[in-house]
């Protein structure tokens, strides 16, 4: 019994350290890439300009004209 419990924290030691150690390695090759990813991305837009006109195309009311408010009527 107690052979058995013994086996069975060194395989989950095992493989804690097993997992830890991918990924670490893992991880340090998905950050490099990013980040390589990203270098090309600001080379390859250095010097182009992008302009978003996102102006709204509501209707203007004249200062003359007011808002419009709805109301009800209540009889007393």
């Amino acid at each position: 019994m107690l052979v058995g419990l013994l086996k069975t924290i060194l395989i989950l030691v095992a493989v804690y350290y097993i997992v830890t150690l991918l990924n670490r390695y893992f991880l340090k090759r998905y950050l490099y890439n990013l980040h390589r990813k990203q270098e090309r991305d600001i080379k390859k837009n250095e010097g182009k300009v992008t302009v978003n006109d996102h102006t709204d195309h509501k209707k203007r009311i004249s200062p003359d004209e007011g808002e419009y408010v709805d109301y009800e009527e209540i009889d007393d």
